[in-house]
């Protein structure tokens, strides 16, 4: 925490790309809520100001991994799939720490940025089904319901 106060980058990851987070979720998970909830701060103003507002550092979420021969130089970096920390809270078994004001935030927006397409993709399911199921029944209704006169 005092590493944080004086400007520690808790982004950086290690030559195996394991993040701090991640570090922390498998082996202090207590370190790991102290560093989601460092990322939440507010403007400065009183609590009872009309203008307060609290504001989240979603970087530990949007980490970037290293690429390239110059790893060191920190030259080119590529993103990794954005929900690949939040996967990790289950694979280390600290769900608990999901319900964190960031980690809660973070899952909110990314749901309210794709819901539309997920709510429009299961209607076209559906309608895949519906359209599939018709046309096999139709199809042997006429192959193997037809009467002999």
């Amino acid at each position: 925490y005092l590493l944080l106060l004086y400007g520690a980058d808790p982004t950086l990851v290690d030559n195996s790309n394991i993040s701090v987070l991640e570090h922390f979720l498998r082996l202090k998970p207590d370190n790991a809520e102290a560093l989601l909830n460092f990322e939440v701060d507010t403007n400065g103003k009183d609590i009872n100001d009309k203008n307060f507002l609290y504001t989240y550092n979603f970087r530990l979420f949007l980490q970037e991994e290293e690429s390239g021969p110059d790893k060191k130089k920190f030259a080119k970096r590529k993103a990794r799939p954005e929900l690949r920390i939040v996967n990790k809270f289950s694979e280390y078994k600290q769900d608990g720490l999901l319900s964190t004001p960031l980690a809660e935030l973070y899952i909110y927006s990314k749901w309210n940025v794709t819901k539309n397409m997920n709510y429009f993709n299961c209607i076209v399911h559906m309608l895949y089904l519906i359209l599939l199921t018709l046309l096999v029944y139709w199809s042997s209704q006429d192959m193997y319901h037809t009467t002999e006169e």
